[in-house]
C-alpha cells in the first residue's frame, strides 16, 4: 500500500462515526428494536457491538503500536450481545463512546510513521 492509499485509508477510518450516523439516520428509532429472527441482531445491538468492537480495537491499536508482536484476543461477540445484554442498552451511549474511542485512535494512527505499520501481532483466533 502506497503512503497515499493509506491517508486515504486513515481519513475514511476518521469519518466513520459521521457515516454510521448518516446511515443510522435513514432507520426511525421506533424500529431499532426490531428483529427479523431470532438470530439476527436489531439495529440497536448492532450499534452497542460496534462500540464494544471499537473499545476492543482501541486497545488493540495501541498494542500494535507499542508491543508489536504481542498477542490480541479475540472475542466472542454474541456470547457479549446476550451475557452484556446489547438489547437494552443505550444506543445513543455506544454511539457517543465510539465516537470518542475511534477519534482519539485516528489522531494516534494518523501522523504514526512508515516504519511503524510493519508491525504485526498475533491473534489467538485468526493468526
Amino acid at each position: 500500500m502506497t503512503s497515499e492509499e493509506r491517508a486515504q485509508k486513515i481519513e475514511r477510518y476518521g469519518s466513520a462515526h459521521e457515516q454510521l450516523t448518516d446511515a443510522l439516520s435513514g432507520f426511525p428509532k421506533e424500529m431499532w428494536h426490531y428483529k427479523p429472527s431470532g438470530e439476527d441482531w436489531s439495529i440497536q445491538e448492532l450499534v452497542v457491538h460496534i462500540a464494544d468492537s471499537e473499545a476492543n480495537s482501541f486497545i488493540r491499536c495501541r498494542r500494535a503500536i507499542a508491543e508489536p508482536g504481542s498477542t490480541v484476543l479475540g472475542y466472542d461477540e454474541s456470547g457479549w450481545a446476550r451475557t452484556l445484554h446489547y438489547s437494552s442498552q443505550s444506543a445513543e451511549d455506544a454511539l457517543e463512546l465510539f465516537k470518542w474511542l475511534r477519534l482519539t485512535s485516528y489522531k494516534l494512527i494518523k501522523p504514526l510513521p512508515e516504519q511503524t505499520w510493519n508491525n504485526t501481532m498475533e491473534h489467538t483466533e485468526n493468526g
